[in-house]
């Protein structure tokens, strides 16, 4: 920095520090206090926003246009217990703006400024993490550049923006079998809103609410499955079809976990196998099967394509049932390794000692388009996530670790059961993940600035993301 710049920047800070005097004089003792965390804290907010300026991208940036200028407009105040939000308007270098609520951590109300916003992330440097392989010519698939559904703005009218969790307010974007429609699943248990959505254009649907567990589609695409309150003391599974009306209510009792197939839906009941018969509608009885012929643990229940060979969780185990023949098998999972964590002078490394938590552990399974693999994740955001892929009689094929720490949602294979993709949460981000089934290598997709968590479509083809931003965008799935 030259003289000149030198003597220019005390000359701002100078001015900044007479405004400030100024308004604190005319506005009294009550009204002194807001006014300078306000003025500090825009400042501050405008030294993050810097950072941002000429990049492009996801949320919040337009995908074609580079950020030319951001603008604090107003900084509101959460009560107790609150977050504190900014109002900042995005002008792009084609002239275009947009407004949006960016969430901040709350301030200690000692002194002005914070120490994280909900723009933080976009600042972060665009690291590879151990187990995934930053994106380069040997990947499989490449990301084409995103495309907004605008049409979807009015699904997220008044959820909350920057920096809320889950991202954007969306806990899960689930594609229909045609892909031309996803649900997007937002919420808390007991009230989780559930929209459903043309892709490709169309008014966006809100599905009857209530809901307490994620949706499923029916395998041909014409209903979608979930449980839900709809009035009564107890949840309710029911099927809905595309336009919202109600097909069918079952009415017993609480139901452990859901899975439609071919020619009805598979639910789990106190350790037993029930169905629900296609073409079922108003009130209806399921009909018990038999019991599962090892101990049911949890909700995880995963058909092969043909609806007879299930895939479910038993103990800390995963279980195999053929229903047509009888035939089980159980299959004694690893245990969960630790996070790895990352020493001072930024390299990973094994925890010294310790171990994750069993009891916190998520799996997810996911059976190939041809039957003949079953993926598995273990995850916990304390342990390192681990892909597993079995063969269909149960025998372990392959062991990949899937970065340092973090969640990972349902694995997606693309339609010629060679790729998988996975939606991972290492190291407090969100990463996109392609894992090649045959070599085992992770590939990290994401691009730098994006924290963009997404589903993969049943067309292997497009994948449907959000960022920070409540919004929706599709990006090209692209082959190499």
């Amino acid at each position: 920095m030259n003289r000149h710049e030198r003597r220019s920047t005390l000359r701002r800070k100078w001015v900044l520090l007479a405004v400030v005097v100024i308004l604190l004089v005319g506005a009294g003792p009550v009204g002194a206090a807001d006014i300078l965390h306000d003025t500090v804290d825009k400042v501050f907010l405008e030294q993050r926003l810097k950072g941002l300026i000429g990049k492009t991208g996801l949320d919040p940036f337009d995908p074609v246009s580079p950020l030319a200028e951001a603008r604090v407009l107003d900084i509101e105040r959460g009560g107790r217990g609150e977050y504190d939000a900014a109002l900042i308007r995005f002008i792009y270098e084609d002239g275009r703006s947009r407004d949006v609520r960016v969430w901040l951590s709350h301030p200690y109300r000692l002194r002005p400024g914070w120490t994280y916003t909900g723009l933080d992330r976009y600042n972060t440097p665009h690291e590879a993490l151990p187990g995934l392989l930053l994106d380069s010519p040997d990947a499989p698939v490449r990301l084409g550049t995103p495309r907004r559904l605008d049409h979807a703005d009015p699904v997220f009218a008044g959820v909350a923006g920057f920096d809320s969790s889950p991202p954007g307010g969306v806990d899960r974007l689930i594609w229909s079998p045609q892909g031309d429609a996803v649900i997007v699943s937002r919420g808390i248990p007991h009230e989780i809103r559930l929209d459903l959505l043309p892709v490709d254009g169309g008014e966006p649907l809100t599905l009857p609410g209530g809901a307490v567990t994620l949706p499923r589609w029916t395998a041909d695409g014409s209903g979608i499955v979930y449980v839900r309150y709809d009035g009564g003391q107890d949840p309710v599974l029911t099927m809905v079809d595309r336009a919202g009306t109600v097909v069918w209510r079952e009415v017993g009792s609480n139901v452990d976990g859901y899975a439609p197939v071919p020619d009805c839906v598979l639910f789990v009941r106190s350790g037993a196998l029930w169905h629900i018969s296609a073409g079922a509608a108003g009130d209806v009885t399921a009909h018990r099967l038999m019991d599962l012929p090892a101990g049911w643990s949890s909700g995880v229940i995963a058909p092969d394509p043909s609806g007879n060979r299930l895939a479910y969780t038993c103990g800390s185990d995963l279980c195999l049932f053929d229903r047509s023949t009888g035939w089980s098998q159980r299959v004694e999972l690893p245990y969960p390794e630790p996070g790895i964590v990352r020493d001072p002078d930024g390299t990973w490394r094994p925890p010294s000692r310790g171990r994750a938590h069993v009891l916190n552990l998520k799996l997810r399974i996911a059976w190939s388009p041809d039957g003949q693999r079953v993926a598995l994740v273990q995850s916990d955001q304390n342990a390192r996530p681990l892909l597993l892929l079995f063969d269909r009689d149960g025998s372990l094929v392959r062991r990949i670790p899937l970065g340092p720490d973090g969640w990972v949602v349902d694995p997606q294979w693309t339609p010629d059961s060679k790729l998988l993709f996975l939606q991972t949460f290492p190291a407090y981000g969100r990463r996109l993940v392609v894992v090649d089934a045959d070599s085992g290598v992770a590939y990290d997709l994401s691009q730098p600035g994006w924290h963009a968590s997404g589903s993969l479509s049943p067309t292997g083809d497009r994948l449907i993301v959000t960022g920070w931003e409540p919004a929706l965008w599709v990006v090209p799935f692209e082959r190499r």
